[in-house]
């Protein structure tokens, strides 16, 4: 024979992690769309090098066409990791303290 629960269970149950979960999940996810950011902007930046160096070392062609390529990959790079950092630093403000 199986006894009702008691009153302190079903406070227990009725405060389950599944309730107040939805704030979380969203300042979660947001954590993971800034290390998205910053590894799209650490590749930028490491294809910036590959096409700026290592390209014109491989092939005999023109360093400054290269060199401009590599420029602009490494200010997107730049650009992505500020972004990024920006983002995070409104989203670390936005959540209510009661977490």
């Amino acid at each position: 024979m199986t006894q009702a629960p008691e009153d302190g269970e079903r406070q227990a149950r009725s405060t389950d992690p599944g309730r107040d979960s939805a704030p979380r999940r969203t300042y979660l996810a947001a954590e993971r769309t800034y290390l998205a950011w910053l590894r799209t902007g650490l590749a930028a930046i490491g294809i910036a090098l590959a096409v700026g160096r290592l390209i014109p070392a491989l092939i005999d062609a023109s360093q400054v066409a290269f060199a401009v390529l590599g420029i602009g990959y490494a200010s997107l790079g730049i650009f992505l990791i500020i972004y990024a950092a920006a983002s995070a630093r409104r989203i670390h403000r936005w959540p209510p303290s009661r977490w």
